[in-house]
């Protein structure tokens, strides 16, 4: 019979390993014996992050800090998480702007040169 700090423990080898699918079975494992695990949740959080998926990871996160609210770690990752969701929303702004810029100036340019051939040709 497993223990929530035997699969745990599992989890943090197959982590330092790179086998993330095995430290994610082990971690729902854990949350399976325990479902009041908050580092569980927290590093499935990690995970999901590392996968993208920054939504469920959010969620993983708030529910690490739910169950443990003295867990530091969830509280941190959940701070990075949304400074990185702050932050590409702030480069999409910026993209955004400089392709209706690009647009603009390529629009500039074009009438600008229309302009300097038809008086080059009267």
């Amino acid at each position: 019979m497993h223990s929530v700090h035997s699969v745990h423990s599992e989890c943090v080898c197959a982590k330092a390993l790179g086998d993330l699918n095995q430290a994610y079975q082990c971690l729902r494992l854990a949350l399976s014996l325990n479902n009041e695990h908050g580092d569980a949740y927290n590093q499935l959080g990690v995970l999901e992050l590392q996968r993208c998926n920054a939504e469920i990871a959010r969620a993983f996160f708030l529910a690490a800090i739910s169950i443990a609210p003295h867990l530091y770690e969830a509280h941190a990752n959940l701070a990075v998480l949304s400074e990185q969701v702050a932050l590409l929303s702030s480069l999409h702004s910026l993209h955004s702007s400089l392709s209706s810029l690009h647009s603009s100036l390529a629009e500039q340019q074009s009438s600008t040169t229309l302009s300097h051939s038809s008086r080059i040709a009267n």
